[in-house]
């Protein structure tokens, strides 16, 4: 396998992880919010209600700054056909939008159920100093819990299928955008250094130095 190879593989392995993280992170806020709303009106005891939920500031963060990578991903790879034409990014959001969504599904309605168990184990153990029960950490109801954590987990990653199906259908747009951009850059990059120097070439000399120039050619006194 050539180098090239290689490093294109790695780097869309290394966004497929990013992306499932953000994708997982996102869905458990938004399963925890869910859950702790829902329990006020459906379960007579609800185990999120009294407690701090720090872990949904940690959820978001992660999101944050795995949303942050991939973005900058997809960036270097759309430069890189903007420059190269390699393909770059269509082979990077290729490897999910390029199949059914089912294999999102599969991996994200998993990883955000686990998400939400964690990020509840945390906050109870920040609060008490002890792990929940399984079902406390699911809001105090399978049931509930785990319906609203799958549903959350599904929607999401329909959501991230079909961003990435549009980014690789439009990557020849978005690269023909960038190379657009790169060569009205170039452009007034290279016009803007021989104005600057025309305008060096034709400056006049301040009344200082055309005083010096002249005293500098005066001739010698006479000898007495």
């Amino acid at each position: 396998m050539r180098p090239s190879s290689r490093r294109a593989r790695a780097i869309s392995i290394w966004f497929g992880a990013a992306v499932l993280v953000l994708t997982a992170s996102l869905g458990a806020a938004a399963a925890h919010f869910a859950i702790d709303e829902a329990g006020d009106f459906l379960l007579r005891v609800d185990t999120y209600d009294h407690i701090a939920h720090h872990s949904r500031f940690i959820a978001l963060l992660c999101a944050l700054l795995t949303c942050g990578a991939s973005v900058t991903v997809l960036l270097a790879a759309a430069l890189n056909d903007a420059r190269e034409n390699r393909g770059e990014l269509r082979a990077i959001v290729g490897t999910f939008a390029r199949r059914t969504p089912w294999r999102l599904i599969a991996s994200i309605a998993p990883l955000t159920v686990a998400a939400l168990i964690g990020m509840e184990s945390l906050d109870a153990w920040a609060g008490s100093g002890h792990l929940p029960s399984f079902i406390s950490a699911l809001g105090g109801s399978i049931a509930l819990g785990l319906g609203i954590a799958v549903c959350v987990g599904c929607l999401a990653a329909l959501a991230l299928w079909r961003v990435l199906r549009l980014v690789c259908e439009s990557h020849r747009t978005i690269a023909s955008a960038l190379e657009h951009l790169i060569t009205v850059r170039d452009a007034d990059g290279a016009a803007h250094p021989q104005f600057h120097l025309a305008t060096v070439a034709v400056r006049p000399l301040a009344a200082g130095s055309v005083l010096a120039s002249r005293s500098g050619k005066r001739a010698p006194p006479l000898a007495a």
